[in-house]
């Protein structure tokens, strides 16, 4: 014991440092082993195998983000597509009802009047198809009477039986005022007072569009006949 004392009262201040270093560093390796341990074969495979997953996880997920967005590519193009089409589609039914409807107005039935004098007070009245297709259900209806001035009012007529009228078999009818015992009024005779013919002819054609054609002369002398007026009616 005195020989172990005697051999450490002769070690210098720097041996001594140095040996309180060295037991430091193996205290400090010691626990850093204890709480900082060196990961075993097993976790290090578990942490590659969790890398691997991640890396694995983040291409499905890349994979998925692009297919979405192709899709909705895709979802926006067929919108598109059947934007077009619907527009396409509205402005050929448009097309398609113009042309049937200039067809229906170029080839249906059109009734007109022409007329002329047959004597001093009978008005002759030619009633033409002037279209391209017959018209049908014809019906007409006139009168004359004795009248002051023009009339506002429409005069009530009986329509005759429905007929037929070709565009190439126009109707003739004979419009006369009645006059009593036959006899013609002498404030007529002297022009101050005339006389309203009137008539009226509704008519259907092969599309069954209803149609009416109305005329009205006033004259206080068949020299000097005024045709008020033809007046076509849907």
């Amino acid at each position: 014991m005195a020989n172990r004392k005697k051999d450490n009262s002769n070690k210098s201040p720097n041996q001594v440092t140095e040996r309180l270093d060295a037991v430091e560093k193996q205290i400090v390796e010691i626990i850093e082993e204890q709480y900082n341990p060196h990961p075993t074969r097993y976790e290090i495979e578990t942490i590659k195998q969790h890398k691997r997953q991640n890396r694995l996880t983040s291409a499905i997920v890349g994979v998925a983000i692009v297919q979405f967005l192709v899709y909705c590519g895709l979802w926006y193009q067929a919108h598109r597509q059947n934007e077009i089409s619907d527009s396409t589609n509205a402005n050929t039914r448009q097309s398609i009802e113009l042309a049937e409807s200039n067809f229906i107005i170029e080839n249906r039935a059109w009734v007109g009047v022409q007329y002329s004098q047959i004597s001093a007070y009978d008005l002759q009245v030619i009633i033409k198809n002037f279209g391209k297709t017959p018209a049908e259900n014809v019906r007409i209806g006139d009168t004359a009477f004795i009248c002051n001035k023009i009339p506002s009012n429409r005069p009530q007529v009986m329509l005759d039986k429905p007929t037929a009228i070709s565009p190439d078999a126009p109707k003739d009818i004979f419009i006369s005022p009645k006059f009593f015992n036959n006899i013609v009024p002498q404030n007529i005779l002297d022009g101050k007072t005339g006389i309203c013919y009137y008539g009226i002819v509704t008519y259907t054609d092969i599309y069954n569009r209803i149609d009416t054609t109305e005329f009205m002369f006033f004259s206080k002398s068949m020299a000097n006949l005024q045709r008020i007026g033809i007046n076509r009616m849907k």
